[in-house]
């Protein structure tokens, strides 16, 4: 288990996601709102909700 939680903001694009998750080499992200949890997002999300149907990642 880790303290240092890897985040992002709701209103960040795609791409920063996938750069944030590369960069701490993770394969998830806490979404925050507001600096509050919000949600989560996956490799797995982005691949089925974004790339599998050819969605802009921008």
């Amino acid at each position: 288990m880790t303290k240092d939680v890897a985040t992002i903001n709701t209103g960040a694009f795609t791409f920063k996601a996938t750069q944030t998750m590369t960069e701490d080499k993770r394969g998830y992200l806490i979404v925050l709102q507001k600096g509050q949890p919000y949600g989560i997002v996956t490799e797995k999300d982005l691949v089925r909700k974004v790339m599998a149907k050819g969605a802009d990642p921008v």
